[in-house]
Parts: C-alpha cells; sequence; structure tokens
C-alpha cells in the first residue's frame, strides 16, 4: 500500500478543515440534510478508473501534487464541508483483494484520519460493497485546532482493476446542512470505467507519455545550457539563445499547466507526478 498517500491524508486534512475555522467549539444541532444529489445535475469525475457523481453544488478547490482532489460545499465564516478524494493504490496485486488484507487497508485508512488529532476517534466499520466494488466505512471525530469536526470515511476498492480510492468527507459543527447522506450516495455511485484502448503496457495512454518525456527533455536542455550561460566567461554572446530558452521555458510551463489533472486517469496522474517531480528535482538541484 502507497503509505506515503495515508501520510499525506493525515497532513493535508488539518490544514484544510481548519480553512475557514475559527469559530469556538458549538453544541450540536439538528442539521437538515442538504439532500442535493441529483444525477441529471452532478458532475462526473474520474479516479484511477472509477467514477463518481459528484453534486454540483460542491466547488472543485484543487488537485495537489499526490493527486488529492478536493471540494468544499461550505468554506468560510467559521463553518468548513470538504469532500476529499485520494487516490490509495493504482493497481494491487490480487493477493491484497481478498477481505482480510481489505480489512486491514481499512482499518489503516481510517485511524490515519483519526490519528493526527489526539481526541480522534474512529467508529464501527461497515460494509456497504456492491458488484464489483468492496466498500469499507467509518464515522470519524476528530478536533483540528480545537475545532471539533465529523467526518465519515469510505474505503473504495474496484476488485476488477485493483485500483484503490478513499473519500472523506468533514464537516465543523457550524455548517448549515448535514452533508452526509449525499456523500454516500457519491460513493454508492461509483462505475468502473474501461481502460483507453490505446494505452500502453503500464497503463499510461501514448499521447501523454509522448507530451511529458517531450517537456522532460527540454528542461535536461535547458538545464544544461545554464550551467554553461551561468560559467561562460563572455555570457554576453550567448544572450540571443538565452533568450530563446526563456521563451521555450514559459511555452513549456504553461502546456505542463494546462493539463487538467482531475481528467487524466489513475496512470496517466502517476506519470505525470512522476515526471514533474523529477523535473522540479532536477531544477532545485542546479539552483532554479
Amino acid at each position: 500500500m502507497k503509505k506515503k498517500y495515508f501520510i499525506t491524508v493525515i497532513v493535508i486534512i488539518c490544514m484544510l478543515m481548519c480553512t475557514g475555522c475559527g469559530a469556538a467549539k458549538s453544541t450540536e444541532a439538528s442539521k437538515p440534510e442538504k439532500n442535493g444529489f441529483d444525477e441529471s445535475t452532478n458532475v462526473t469525475y474520474t479516479y484511477s478508473g472509477i467514477s463518481f457523481s459528484v453534486p454540483a453544488y460542491f466547488g472543485e478547490e484543487n488537485v495537489d501534487d499526490f493527486g488529492n482532489r478536493v471540494f468544499y460545499a461550505e468554506k468560510g465564516n467559521g463553518k468548513t464541508m470538504m469532500l476529499l478524494f485520494t487516490l490509495i493504490e493504482d493497481k494491487f496485486e490480487d493477493k491484497y483483494l481478498n477481505e482480510e488484507s481489505i480489512k486491514e487497508m481499512a482499518e489503516s485508512y481510517f485511524n490515519g484520519i483519526a490519528d493526527n488529532s489526539e481526541k480522534g476517534s474512529v467508529g464501527d466499520i461497515s460494509d456497504i460493497s456492491f458488484s464489483g466494488f468492496s466498500i469499507k466505512k467509518a464515522a470519524i471525530s476528530k478536533e483540528v485546532q480545537d475545532v471539533e469536526v465529523e467526518a465519515v470515511a469510505y474505503l473504495v476498492i474496484d476488485k476488477n482493476n485493483g485500483s484503490a480510492v478513499g473519500i472523506m468527507a468533514g464537516r465543523t459543527k457550524t455548517t448549515d446542512f448535514d452533508y452526509f447522506s449525499d456523500v454516500e450516495k457519491i460513493v454508492l455511485s461509483a462505475k468502473e470505467q474501461p481502460a483507453a484502448a490505446d494505452s500502453s503496457a503500464d497503463g499510461v495512454s501514448p499521447e501523454l507519455k509522448e507530451a511529458m518525456d517531450s517537456y522532460e527533455q527540454f528542461f535536461d536542455k535547458y538545464i544544461e545550457f545554464m550551467k554553461k550561460y551561468k560559467n561562460s566567461s563572455n555570457p554576453t554572446s550567448m544572450l540571443s539563445d538565452y533568450m530563446e530558452y526563456l521563451t521555450q521555458y514559459t511555452e513549456t510551463m504553461e502546456k505542463m499547466n494546462a493539463i487538467k489533472q482531475e481528467e487524466l486517469t489513475g496512470a496517466d496522474l502517476k506519470y505525470y507526478v512522476e515526471v514533474t517531480t523529477r523535473i522540479t528535482g532536477k531544477l532545485v538541484e542546479v539552483g532554479y
């Protein structure tokens, strides 16, 4: 299992749930259910080959470098309602898809969410699996910077392709609505998306691989030139090439930033992150 994703979840939940917090602890009052799940107006998002139908009121906030996708239904004025999708594994081996292993994965995921708070606790784990999917669920209570947070988390495993997605919905007790009924409908809307016919052996689409490889090749050339430019005794003679490289650098960055990570398959997103991480590391090494 990819423990780095669990670690990432533990770290970012604290940051994300604190967005808009600042209100004092509140006494829980009965909240009206949002009841906004409507497949005719929902937006479909595909995550590691699994599509989910998400109500449009969940505005997408961002997709980070680890592929975590964050949505907010309420944010600010001491209120937060957050929906977080986390890639747990792009493809498990069959030996990990038995009930005992899946239960251990679920416990690890749920405890990881709760354990970054001294007052975090995980409720009983229930099973809401349906055809083709193994789904574990648990209620989680915790405190984030002295603010009480209620959460419900799900581990969704597509037993056909071996991918696993963690879904966590968390809210402060000050939100206007109770969203957890809609969240469970999101989870139960899971559908397996067939792999693209033109995918390579490792699942990365040829178009994405070609683009990312070309970007990395450019940065290798760019870094090599910048080393020569920096160490040159006559940098003025290289000014024309320098300006050309800066133009190409800007164009390449624009192309990379234009890639919509939320629309990538699990394999494509993984390759995108690998290449961008390598590029960043190369730039850091030479001080750029």
